[in-house]
C-alpha cells in the first residue's frame, strides 16, 4: 500500500522523503529513522495528501516545526506529513492571515517592521504558527488565542474544510480543540494593531535578550513540562536539587530547570527518564504532579 501512496506523491509532484533522519528535524536533535516524511508546498496538495491518508487508513501525524516534538529513537513507520512549506502570510489592515507553516518568529519581526503589534512577546518561541495555535503557545503575559479571530481547518471527518471563530476553538492552557485530532489547521487570521515600527522592534529586542540571558543555549523542546497551579516547574526541579543532572547524553539545565537539553548525544529514553525523575521528585516534594508540555511521537 505503501508503494501505492509514494507513486501517487510522484504524479502529484508532492515532495517526499524516504529514511528520514527524524533528528534532522527536531530541535532537540533527536528521533530514529522515518519510513516517509511528506513535504506539501501548498494548501491544495496537504489537502490531497491527508484525504489519501485518511481513505486508506494510514497512521500518520501532522507535524510543523517539530520546535516542540520528541520523536522515537528506533525507526518508526508512522507517515510524517510536515506543513512547513504553507509559509504564505498576508496584512490588510490589522488583519494578518497565516498559513499554518509560517515560522512565529519571523511573523513577529515581518509584523514589527510594518507598523503591527500584538506578537512581540511571543517573538521567541521557536516554531510555526500552526504549532503554536494548537498548544495556545504563550510567553511574557500573552498567548496566541488572544490574537486569533478565526481559523481555517480541515475537517478529517468530513473531509472538508471549515472555519471556526476562537470561541469555537476551546482554547485553555498551552490547549486547544486542535489536540483532538479530527482537525488540520490550515491557516488563522489574527488580529494585530497599529503601533510604532521602532517600539515594536525595541520590544521584540528585550524579549530576545531576555530569552538569551534566561534560556539554555543547547538543543532543547522548550518547557518540558506546563506550568502548575499555584507555581512554576522550573522552580520545583530547582528546589529539588535536579539542576545538572544528567542521564546518558540528555541532562536538566543548569541554567533554567524546566528546560531539557541534549548535551551530547541524547536519546528519547534519556530525555524521559530525566522527565520521569522530575515528575517523581516534585510529586514526592511538593505533591504536585508535573504534566508534560511537549509532544511525545
Amino acid at each position: 500500500m505503501i508503494l501505492r501512496f509514494l507513486d501517487y506523491l510522484k504524479r502529484k509532484e508532492v515532495e517526499f522523503t524516504e529514511n528520514k533522519r527524524l533528528s534532522e528535524l527536531s530541535s532537540v536533535r533527536i528521533g530514529g529513522e522515518g519510513r516517509l516524511v511528506v513535504s506539501p508546498k501548498c494548501r491544495g496538495e496537504l489537502i490531497t495528501v491527508l484525504e489519501y491518508l485518511d481513505s486508506h487508513t494510514f497512521d500518520y501525524k501532522v507535524v510543523g516545526g517539530c520546535s516542540n516534538i520528541l520523536f522515537p529513537d528506533g525507526k518508526t513507520d508512522k507517515i510524517i506529513v510536515k506543513t512547513s512549506g504553507l509559509a504564505d502570510f498576508s496584512a490588510k489592515g490589522a488583519a494578518v492571515t497565516a498559513e499554518t507553516g509560517v515560522s512565529l518568529s519571523a511573523l513577529s519581526r515581518s509584523l514589527a517592521r510594518a507598523g503591527l503589534s500584538g506578537l512581540e512577546e511571543l517573538s521567541g518561541i521557536p516554531g510555526t504558527v500552526g504549532g503554536a495555535t494548537v498548544g495556545n503557545a504563550g510567553a511574557y503575559g500573552r498567548e496566541i488565542c488572544e490574537l486569533i479571530e478565526v481559523a481555517e481547518l480541515y475537517d478529517r471527518e468530513a473531509c472538508r474544510v471549515i472555519t471556526l471563530s476562537q470561541a469555537d476553538l476551546d482554547f485553555g492552557y498551552r490547549t486547544s480543540i486542535l489536540k483532538s485530532g479530527r482537525f488540520v489547521l490550515l491557516s488563522v487570521t489574527l488580529k494585530a494593531r497599529e503601533h510604532s515600527s521602532a517600539a515594536c522592534l525595541m520590544r521584540i529586542g528585550e524579549i530576545t535578550e531576555a530569552r538569551r540571558k534566561a534560556q539554555p543555549r543547547e538543543p532543547s523542546l522548550g518547557s518540558t513540562f506546563k506550568r502548575p497551579p499555584g507555581g512554576y516547574a522550573s522552580r520545583m526541579i530547582d528546589l529539588c536539587g535536579l539542576k545538572g543532572r544528567a542521564c546518558g547524553g540528555a541532562k536538566i539545565s543548569e541554567k533554567h530547570a524546566g528546560f531539557i537539553v541534549n548535551a551530547c548525544g541524547a536519546t528519547a529514553k534519556d530525555y524521559l527518564s530525566l522527565a520521569a525523575l522530575a515528575q517523581k521528585e516534585v510529586l514526592r516534594k511538593f505533591g504536585v504532579l508535573l504534566e508534560l508540555e511537549i509532544d511525545v511521537f
